[in-house]
C-alpha cells in the first residue's frame, strides 16, 4: 500500500507539473496575443472604422455604378472621365483648407469643420439617389450637371479626409489612428459587397445580330437599382457621422487622447506617458522618434509615389490590364483588391508598422508590382500568357497584393509622422492628395489622348 500509494503521489505531482506548465504556456499565448486587445478599448475603436468609412465611399460608390450610370445619362462611357475632373476639382476644398489654418489668425475648430463635411457627404448621398438622372442645357446639349455636383460633393468628403479627418484622428493614441485608417479601405470593400449583391459589372451576354452580324454585350439587370444604392450610401454615412459624433464628445473616447495639449488647426503636443503606454510591447525605433531629414523626404516620397500610383494612374488602367483575360478575371481581381485594401490595415493594427526599413523593402516589391500592371495594361488587348492560367493568375494576384502592400505602407507612413506632430500628419494629406491628382491626370491624358491603351472588348 505504501508503494502505491507513493506512486500516487509521483503520479499526482507530474500531473500537476504538467497542469501548470500548460496554464503558464496559455499566459504566455495571452499575454502576446491577447494582451495588446486588452490596452484599447474596442468601442473607440469601432467608432473609429466607422468615422473612417465615411471618407471616400461616396466616390467609390459613384465609380461602382457607372456601368449602370452610362446606359441612362447622356455622357455615355464618357462620363468616367468627366468623374475624374470633378474628383480632382474637389481639392480646391483641401488646399483652401490648407491655406486658411496657415495664414489665418482665427482658426477653426477641427471638430465643428467635420461636422460640416459629414453633413455634405450625406446631402451628396440622399440627392444622388433621387436626382442623378436629371439633366440641364448646356450649349445645347443635355449634361448630368447635378450627378457631377453630388459627385463633386462626395469628392470633397474624401479631399478633406486626408487634411482634417486623419490629422483629428492622430490625437488618439497611435492604435485608433490605425483603426481609423482600416476604416478608410473598409470603405472600399463594403460599397463593392454592395454592388456585387446589387449585381453590377455581371459578365455580359454576347447576342450577334442575325441581320447585320455585328456582335453586342448585353449586361444582366441589377437585382436593384442605383436610387436604392445611393440610399444604402446614405445610411452608411449616416453611421459614420454618428459615430464621429460620439467620438468627439464622450469622455470613455476622449480618455484615448494621448495628448497633453489640443489646438485648432490639428496643432497639439503628445502626452509621452500615454503615448508610450501605446506601445509597451513594440518598441518605436529611434529613427522614428528622431526622424532625419533624409528619412523624411524619402517617406515623404514613397508616399507620393504610392498615391500617385494606387490612387490615380492604376485605377484608370484596371480594365486594360485585367478584361484581356476575361471579364470573370476583371471582376476577381477588383474584389479581391477591394478586400486585400481593409486586410492590409487589419495586419498593421496587430503586427509592428514603424519599421523604415520595412517600408523600404516593400515600396520595391510595390513599384516591381505596379511596373508590371502597368505593362499588361500596355500590351492590351493581347497581353502575355493570354488565355493561360497563369496569367490570369499572374494579374490577379499582382492587383491583390500591390493594394495590400499599399494600404499597410500607407499605415505605416502616416504612424511614423504622426510622432512628428499634428502639421506633419497636415502635410502628408495635402502630399497624398497632390500626387492623387497628378497620377489622376497623367491616367486621364494617356488613356483619352495619347491613346497609349487599347480597350479588349468583353467579347
Amino acid at each position: 500500500m505504501d508503494m502505491n500509494e507513493n506512486n500516487r503521489v509521483t503520479l499526482l505531482n507530474h500531473t500537476e507539473k504538467y497542469r501548470l506548465s500548460i496554464t503558464k504556456m496559455g499566459q504566455d499565448v495571452a499575454e502576446t496575443v491577447i494582451q495588446p486587445m486588452g490596452k484599447r478599448n474596442l468601442f473607440v475603436d469601432f467608432l473609429a472604422i466607422l468615422f473612417g468609412v465615411s471618407s471616400w465611399i461616396g466616390v467609390t460608390s459613384t465609380y461602382l455604378q457607372l456601368p449602370l450610370l452610362i446606359t441612362t445619362v447622356p455622357e455615355k462611357w464618357a462620363l468616367a472621365s468627366y468623374i475624374v475632373v470633378a474628383v480632382q476639382l474637389a481639392n480646391i476644398g483641401s488646399f483652401a483648407y490648407v491655406l486658411y489654418q496657415k495664414y489665418s489668425p482665427k482658426k477653426i475648430d477641427d471638430g465643428f469643420l467635420i461636422y460640416i463635411t459629414l453633413f455634405i457627404g450625406c446631402i451628396a448621398a440622399i440627392c444622388m439617389a433621387f436626382f442623378y438622372q436629371y439633366t440641364f442645357n448646356i450649349n445645347g446639349e443635355p449634361h448630368s450637371v447635378p450627378l457631377l455636383v453630388f459627385t463633386l460633393m462626395f469628392a470633397l468628403v474624401g479631399c478633406l479626409s486626408s487634411v482634417l479627418f486623419m490629422p483629428y484622428m492622430g490625437r488618439f493614441r497611435e492604435c485608433y489612428l490605425v483603426s481609423y485608417m482600416f476604416g478608410m479601405g473598409l470603405n472600399g470593400f463594403l460599397s463593392s459587397v454592395l454592388a456585387l449583391i446589387q449585381g453590377v459589372g455581371g459578365a455580359p451576354n454576347c447576342v450577334k445580330n442575325n441581320s447585320t452580324g455585328e456582335i453586342t454585350a448585353e449586361y444582366p439587370l441589377p437585382l436593384f437599382g442605383i436610387r436604392l444604392y445611393f440610399e444604402l450610401v446614405f445610411g452608411i454615412l449616416m453611421l459614420s457621422a454618428i459615430a464621429f459624433v460620439l467620438l468627439n464628445n464622450l469622455k470613455t473616447c476622449k480618455k484615448e487622447y494621448a495628448v497633453g495639449k489640443i489646438g485648432a488647426g490639428n496643432e497639439y503636443h503628445y502626452d509621452d506617458d500615454k503615448d508610450n503606454n501605446d506601445n509597451q510591447n513594440q518598441s518605436i525605433p529611434s529613427d522614428v522618434l528622431n526622424l532625419s531629414n533624409f528619412n523624411y523626404i524619402f517617406l515623404m516620397a514613397a508616399l507620393f509615389g504610392l498615391s500617385g500610383l494606387g490612387n490615380g494612374i492604376l485605377p484608370g488602367l484596371a480594365t486594360y490590364s485585367c478584361v484581356p483575360y476575361g471579364y470573370v478575371i476583371y471582376h476577381f481581381a477588383t474584389t479581391l483588391a477591394a478586400i486585400a485594401n481593409p486586410c492590409g490595415g487589419f495586419i498593421a493594427m496587430f503586427l509592428p508598422h514603424t519599421s523604415i526599413r520595412v517600408i523600404r523593402f516593400l515600396s520595391i516589391i510595390g513599384l516591381y508590382l505596379a511596373i508590371y500592371i502597368i505593362y499588361i495594361a500596355v500590351q492590351s488587348p493581347n497581353p502575355p500568357l493570354k488565355g493561360s492560367t497563369l496569367g490570369e493568375m499572374l494579374i490577379v494576384i499582382a492587383w491583390t497584393v500591390f493594394t495590400c502592400i499599399i494600404s499597410y505602407m500607407k499605415i505605416s507612413i502616416v504612424s511614423i509622422f504622426r510622432y512628428q506632430g499634428g502639421r506633419s500628419l497636415v502635410l502628408v494629406g495635402s502630399v497624398n492628395q497632390i500626387s492623387a491628382a497628378i497620377g489622376a491626370a497623367i491616367s486621364f491624358a494617356l488613356v483619352n489622348y495619347f491613346n497609349v491603351f487599347e480597350y479588349a472588348s468583353p467579347c
